[in-house]
């Protein structure tokens, strides 16, 4: 939720911003960041359980984990009793400081998407070491396509080393799924899992006891045969149940992870979600509450309704492209939307005329409003030399 022109709002920070106007501008803004937990209803809809904003003295991934922590340990909700629960996040979360907390909990299984070039170590027990029993191995493996002489450059200096890539260790499971797109393209998807794998942990999250697995994705053209990108996906699998899922189940289960984004752009285009502004944080949560309402409430509901019985509504300009090959069961959120006007006017309009208002008392003539206080963009402060 970006805030930058509003600078009596307390707490705002800088946010990581996916798409910039500027080339060679960094990714961020002034704002806040809002960590949203959503369920799964069907392919293309979402139920939001927890939307809340990340506190200035909390990382992302800790509101997240305090988000997790209230759903899972609420023994009236259903999550709590479940055998198995999967949790899919994108690559911001791919690090010890939330996986290795989230790990106490014996039913969530963490579908993560790891970073291009990250270190994984194999899990390599040697108790005879004169000292502290080992697990990792000697030497790391990166999440790269292939193993390359990698340059690095610090202060000024250049430095080569040699990076061992990951696919350069047989994998211990295989599969081959072959898919095909919207447009009616057909590609083959090899994964290949491998079992076992230690993250770098730190003093505050160990991770030397909480193995992952690792799946790498591959895509390529079934008639070409020419890879669609440069560099695999790389996925993570965390939790004490992570040997449960198999490589096409967990690419199954990260490929359903984008139905959360038209989720999030609804709610921006239609429920106002960033354009809200207030001068008060506590204003700002209370709208993310009413947000949360409206989407999970009978509004929601009558577009979900309207999903299953309605006709797709096109606009004019897509009414020239060609017919979508592959037809959804149900309309989407953006299509349902589009085509409630016609489905809600088979209904009784009755019910739905807006109510008289009397208009609120105007300022008074002459009255001076105080200032309100004004507030500095928070900063991250650097952590001291250890």
């Amino acid at each position: 939720m970006l805030k930058p022109h509003a600078p009596t709002l307390e707490g705002r920070g800088f946010v990581h911003v996916s798409n910039t106007h500027i080339s060679g501008n960094k990714p961020i803004d002034i704002g806040f960041s809002i960590s949203t937990v959503v369920l799964q209803q069907e392919r293309g809809w979402v139920l939001p359980l927890s939307m809340e904003r990340v506190r200035p003295q909390q990382t992302p991934s800790q509101g997240l984990c305090d988000q997790l922590k209230t759903l899972l340990g609420d023994a009236k909700l259903p999550f709590a009793k479940a055998i198995t629960i999967t949790h899919r996040v994108d690559s911001h979360y791919g690090h010890a400081a939330f996986l290795s907390p989230t790990y106490a909990h014996d039913q969530l299984i963490n579908v993560v998407r790891l970073r291009g070039g990250q270190r994984v170590w194999k899990l390599d027990p040697r108790p005879q070491t004169g000292g502290r029993p080992a697990r990792y191995a000697p030497t790391p493996h990166y999440l790269i396509g292939a193993d390359r002489q990698h340059v690095l450059r610090r202060k000024g200096q250049e430095y080569t080393c040699w990076q061992d890539s990951v696919l350069s260790v047989p994998p211990d499971q295989e599969a081959v799924l072959t898919q095909t797109t919207a447009k009616g393209r057909s590609y083959e998807l090899r994964l290949r899992l491998w079992q076992n794998w230690l993250l770098k942990g730190n003093k505050d999250h160990k991770m030397s006891d909480k193995p992952i697995n690792v799946l790498v994705v591959e895509a390529t053209d079934t008639k070409t045969g020419k890879a669609l990108f440069e560099e695999p996906m790389f996925i993570g699998v965390s939790g004490r149940k992570k040997d449960d899922l198999s490589p096409q189940q967990v690419w199954q289960q990260y490929d359903q992870r984008y139905d959360v984004e038209p989720f999030f752009r609804f709610n921006k285009q239609r429920l106002f979600l960033s354009q809200y502004q207030t001068c008060s944080t506590q204003h700002l949560d209370n709208w993310l509450v009413v947000v949360e309402m409206a989407v999970a409430g009978p509004p929601m509901r009558l577009l979900w309704l309207t999903a299953q019985e309605a006709s797709k509504q096109t606009l004019k300009w897509q009414q020239y492209l060609p017919i979508e090959r592959v037809e959804r069961p149900v309309l989407t959120l953006a299509q349902s939307y589009r085509s409630a006007e016609r489905f809600l006017l088979t209904f009784d309009g009755s019910l739905f005329c807006p109510q008289k208002w009397v208009k609120g008392k105007p300022r008074v003539l002459g009255a001076k409003q105080v200032p309100r206080k004004r507030y500095e963009v928070i900063r991250k402060k650097a952590k001291p030399p250890t």
